[in-house]
């Protein structure tokens, strides 16, 4: 075929079109080739189970949902999707700027937000990055769980400071205003935060002048929150609604 596209016009044509049908075929059968890995491919994906699937598989579904929950809403504040010192520096600057500078929950978060986190990096950043990870945070709730003295008692740190801070008039209760505005420290809209305490404490809207919660009921509804599988424990909404 390449001699007869020296010697013919015709023939030049003639060579052309072999060649472009010999293309065209090799091209369809290199497509078709892909096609079948491109499928095979993405039923492997599907057929395999993710990392996160593999990594969690052996946490409740329901505690699994509550700790990213929290993790996204009352750790990684700067939406890093990872816990680092900054997270913790913002939330000192938004109470400072509810409840002022000088006020007596700035003070307590000063002293209090510097040792929580040194505390919390100590047990749970596996890797040293002075970062905490979904893996690590959830790695470090599954050794609580499991009854973990260390850990366990920087859940309980936290959720003392956490009491201290909303419970601004220090009379051992959180009333609705001290709910909403300790919420608001952490980021979590006025509406949610409403309808929470209304599920906590079982109270109608009309009602929220009267209804509180003293230390007590705080702190088990804080267990509730990170070690209940019950969907219907009243402290499932203790940190905004859940599912």
């Amino acid at each position: 075929l390449v001699t007869l596209v020296f010697h013919s016009s015709t023939g030049l044509v003639v060579a052309k079109f072999h060649f472009s049908i010999l293309c065209f075929h090799a091209f369809s059968c290199c497509l078709n080739s892909v096609k079948s890995v491109c499928i095979i491919s993405s039923v492997e994906r599907l057929a395999m189970p993710s990392n996160e699937e593999n990594t969690f598989a052996d946490v409740h579904p329901f505690l699994l949902s509550k700790w990213k929950s929290i993790f996204i809403t009352f750790f990684d504040s700067n939406n890093s999707k990872e816990i680092d010192w900054s997270d913790f520096y913002l939330i000192t600057k938004r109470v400072g700027d509810l409840y002022g500078v000088d006020s007596e929950q700035m003070r307590l978060t000063r002293k209090r937000m510097q040792p929580l986190w040194d505390g919390l990096v100590e047990l749970a950043d596996l890797n040293k990055d002075e970062k905490i990870q979904l893996a690590e945070w959830v790695d470090f709730l599954k050794r609580c769980e499991n009854g973990q003295s260390a850990e366990m008692r920087w859940i309980q740190e936290y959720m003392n400071f956490i009491f201290q801070l909303f419970d601004v008039s220090c009379d051992g209760k959180i009333d609705f205003p001290e709910y909403i505005d300790g919420m608001k420290t952490y980021g979590v809209a006025e509406c949610t935060a409403r309808r929470a305490f209304s599920l906590i404490t079982d109270a109608c809207d009309h009602d929220h002048a009267k209804a509180f919660f003293d230390k007590a009921t705080f702190n088990n509804l804080w267990k509730q929150y990170f070690f209940s599988k019950d969907k219907l424990a009243t402290g499932n909404h203790l940190f905004g609604l859940v599912e």
